[in-house]
């Protein structure tokens, strides 16, 4: 089977590592690829059409005008309507320009929603927000889990006597950092609470406590891994997730995870984290506590975590869009 695959230019990182990896898989298994960068130079000669990087605003580019062959889009989750304005933007003047791109969203998904045979996402819960959102029908909707990269996210403790609490993420305030850090600040000094690392490029805060360490600036994924496999416990307590690959990444580490009770990070997490309210900067903070406090707690977690991280693999979740690709054939 031949695919031809949007493949822009400007390509999210997220997506571009998820479309790559399916098509590395696939082309193992006898698939071949046709990529292109705009409807100018879209390739005639292929079985199917996939999109791969819906979401975030970002619309499909392909429609049925443009080809005879079927189309597939993959749409990674719609925060954008999920989430209150304040939770989405960055600083008050982005409020027009969100407001509008839901409208325009919203619209041009009504207008384009039968140009797919079918629509790939994430998560359960990214596919239930899709149908509450758009009001697409579920039959249409299938949801396949992503992965992580096994060769960097492994279990290789190197934890030592500097213990610390690591979250990692590209700041956006749904990512929850400032409730982190005020959930932190509760603590106090308590010398049994492990330091706080945060891996944020773009945070625009203050860091005042000298507890928390703030890693600014863009590092790589080794790098990243590293951090990881070093960490006493990893925390995540996002507003919002369609799926949430950090919380994979740690548990595949043998971390123990805090992750939040809402949106994606429950079934991710599936029974094998600690659970808060995202909003409960107490609950957040009680959660530290206790993970830091007890080790049985803390060592039930990390054997549930990689019993659970070993049920995700790019392998599965390739033969899933397989099965759908050759359905619609």
């Amino acid at each position: 089977m031949r695919i031809g695959i949007f493949y822009p230019k400007v390509f999210p990182l997220s997506m571009k590592i998820y479309a790559d990896t399916i098509m590395r898989y696939l082309e193992a298994g006898g698939y071949s690829f046709s990529l292109f960068k705009s409807t100018d130079n879209i390739p005639q000669n292929v079985d199917i059409y996939w999109d791969p990087r819906v979401g975030g605003g970002a619309l499909p580019e392909i429609n049925k005008n443009d080809v005879s062959k079927p189309i597939v889009a993959t749409l990674h989750g719609t925060a954008l309507f999920t989430l209150p304005l304040s939770e989405n933007r960055f600083k008050f003047s982005d409020t027009l320009y969100m407001l509008q791109n839901r409208k325009r969203f919203k619209r041009d998904w009504k207008k384009y929603e039968n140009n797919f045979e079918k629509i790939i996402t994430v998560s359960e819960y990214a596919k239930s927000e899709i149908i509450e959102n758009l009001s697409i029908n579920g039959e249409r909707i299938v949801p396949i889990h992503h992965a992580f990269d096994k060769d960097l996210f492994h279990s290789k403790k190197k934890e030592g006597p500097d213990k610390y609490l690591l979250h990692v993420s590209v700041y956006q305030p749904k990512k929850n950092i400032e409730r982190i850090i005020k959930a932190y600040n509760l603590l106090g000094s308590n010398e049994v609470i492990p330091r706080l690392v945060l891996v944020a490029p773009n945070y625009p805060g203050i860091i005042k406590n000298k507890k928390v360490t703030l890693i600014n600036n863009t590092i790589s994924r080794q790098r990243v891994a590293e951090y990881m496999q070093s960490a006493f416990a990893f925390i995540m307590p996002s507003l919002h997730e369609s799926f949430g690959l950090p919380i994979l990444e740690a548990m595949a580490c043998g971390v123990p995870v805090i992750t939040s009770n809402v949106t994606g990070c429950p079934e991710i997490s599936g029974g094998a984290a600690i659970l808060v309210n995202p909003r409960d900067t107490k609950e957040i903070a009680k959660a530290i506590w206790e993970l830091s406090n007890n080790e049985i707690l803390r060592n039930e977690l990390v054997q549930k975590g990689l019993m659970r991280a070993g049920e995700f693999s790019w392998g599965k979740s390739a033969n899933k869009h397989r099965e759908v690709f050759e359905q619609i054939v």
